[in-house]
């Protein structure tokens, strides 16, 4: 499992993106900070050697609202510039602006010894007042591919140079063959950095 960062500032953003509580993160990982309730919130995570994130959620009507553990997740500069390298020619890759990566696997299916998901073949796009296409990997998921039109078999994407602030995530897949669905997930990207997917979840069973 994943270890939880100390020393990181966490922003809570209210649903017109002003900051209306801040904390920093214990040693484990933990904070605790307020948030106006039933409200589309952002979790915008920073810090030493990290790239500014941020994470959307609806903050409820409850007293307390617990996260779950791995829910909000740390991005170092060396992991984002490792995607940049790997995705090197897809638009906006070779420069500093906003960027959405990630990898959509499916959430009901587990590898029954590692407990790891396997990876999803889907389209994916970023929807705000336009709409920008993902960028995506050859076949041995090793480079960017300019004539890829999904995942494949690495289940990763990346969008660069995306609109920053508020937006949606769409994938859209094919769970049987002759059948299609999509799955439309909240987004915020700061100016300065990321939104990472890891992972972005579909459902190999449709309910």
């Amino acid at each position: 499992d994943a270890e939880g960062l100390g020393d990181v500032t966490v922003r809570i953003l209210d649903e017109a993106d002003s900051v209306f509580d801040a904390a920093t993160t214990t040693g484990s990982g933990a904070f605790e900070a307020t948030a106006p309730i039933e409200q589309a919130i952002v979790a915008e995570l920073s810090g030493d050697g990290l790239v500014t994130v941020g994470f959307v959620g609806w903050s409820g009507g409850e007293d307390v609202l617990q996260i779950e553990p791995h829910t909000l997740i740390g991005l170092s500069t060396f992991d984002l510039m490792a995607w940049r390298t790997q995705f090197a020619g897809c638009p906006g890759a070779d420069g500093d602006g906003p960027a959405v990566i990630g990898e959509v696997v499916f959430r009901d299916l587990a590898d029954v010894e590692t407990g790891g998901h396997p990876p999803a073949n889907v389209e994916v796009s970023l929807v705000a007042e336009t709409t920008v296409e993902a960028c995506y990997l050859d076949e041995e998921g090793l480079g960017f591919d300019t004539s890829a039109e999904s995942t494949g078999a690495s289940g990763r994407f990346a969008i660069f140079d995306a609109p920053a602030g508020r937006a949606d995530l769409r994938i859209d897949f094919e769970p049987v063959p002759g059948f299609t669905d999509f799955l439309m997930y909240p987004v915020y990207t700061p100016v300065d950095g990321a939104s990472p997917w890891l992972p972005a979840y579909v459902d190999f069973v449709t309910r």
